[in-house]
């Protein structure tokens, strides 16, 4: 286990097969890893805002940048019969209540634990600065601005909520450069292009395919900041039109396959335009909606009987795949038994 975990901390070489093996047994896991940060990132303060995490060296897309295991988790399946104590005038879910005061137990004692914890972000109550008010209350704020989602196995529906503080630098872009997904507890960050030394490491805190509009409002209600990415900025001017064709072309796919009788040579069509229009830069953060339009294409390629296409969108499938999840002895395979695909990926697979 030691070896393992040098393995990890120092390369960020984690087990994948087994971790996403024991995840998708529909457990509530919380693994005994280590946390890993690239080498070649690093945290810095930036002008407007706040801390940042940069590349110190140009950085290969699909690099794991962040492995790390949570400060803090609670899963849905624990919140039941919890008692919960909320301030007068806290705005947070439950879940952030309740994983807030978990925290404040976990890390009673321990002064400097506590102080780099509140040293992070309180989004809409950065200011004014409450300076009498308890720790307990600004931890709260803490979680509640920080806190990510964690997901069921390969970006399925909410499972938990917690808190990564290290994955927690990295500042929002709607045209984020990298994207992120749990495994149990654990909280891994790819690049999704080619990024340069000096360059910004950035996630999307919201999908980037949904309206300006509702981006800005949440946010701004949630993290007390405008975008002012490149995406926004040519959204706003009217300039940018991936997105509205992205959002047109999935109402086309869900009217295609709502038909008691799906065309499939519409549906491939429609899945083809839906995959493309997530090729622009702008969106290279969203392999993993890729990776469902490009499923979705093997299985009506396979129907309608066409090799050659079925093979391209086997190998776009992996690429997409590997890009957001890593390149892992096993772990696409895991996917495709997961999706009712195994067989196929195996017949026709050109690897």
């Amino acid at each position: 286990q030691m070896m393992q975990w040098v393995k990890e901390s120092e390369q960020g070489k984690y087990d994948f097969l087994s971790l996403h093996t024991a995840n998708a047994g529909g457990s509530d896991n919380r693994f005994p890893c280590v946390s890993y940060r690239n080498p070649h990132a690093e945290v810095r303060r930036t002008p407007d805002k706040g801390n940042g995490m940069f590349a110190t060296q140009s950085l290969s897309a699909g690099e794991l940048v962040v492995g790390e295991k949570a400060e803090c988790i609670l899963y849905s399946s624990e919140l039941v019969g919890k008692p919960v104590v909320t301030a007068p005038s806290w705005s947070g879910d439950v879940g952030d209540a309740l994983l807030s005061q978990i925290l404040m137990q976990n890390i009673s004692g321990q002064a400097g634990r506590l102080d780099l914890l509140l040293g992070m972000s309180r989004g809409t109550h950065e200011a004014p600065a409450d300076g009498d008010a308890a720790p307990c209350v600004l931890l709260s704020q803490v979680v509640q601005a920080n806190r990510h989602m964690a997901s069921a196995p390969w970006e399925g529906p909410p499972r938990g909520t917690g808190l990564w503080p290290t994955a927690s630098k990295l500042n929002h872009a709607c045209d984020a450069n990298c994207s992120w997904h749990t495994v149990g507890d654990m909280f891994f960050i790819r690049c999704q292009r080619n990024i340069a030394a000096g360059e910004e490491l950035t996630l999307s805190y919201i999908n980037g395919t949904v309206s300006l509009d509702t981006r800005q409002e949440v946010l701004k209600s949630r993290h007390g900041f405008i975008c002012g990415c490149g995406l926004c900025k040519e959204q706003d001017a009217g300039v940018a039109s991936g997105k509205r064709q992205y959002e047109a072309v999935c109402r086309k796919i869900q009217a295609c396959e709502s038909k008691k009788k799906v065309d499939p040579h519409e549906a491939l069509k429609l899945q083809t335009t839906a995959f493309e229009t997530l090729e622009a830069p702008e969106y290279c953060s969203l392999h993993n909606a890729q990776l469902e339009h490009a499923m979705a294409a093997c299985h009506r390629a396979f129907e309608l009987r066409k090799e050659d296409v079925l093979k391209k969108w086997m190998e776009a499938a992996r690429c997409a795949f590997e890009l957001h999840y890593g390149s892992h002895p096993g772990v696409f395979e895991l996917y495709a038994k997961e999706r009712g695909m195994a067989q196929l990926f195996a017949q026709y697979s050109t690897k």
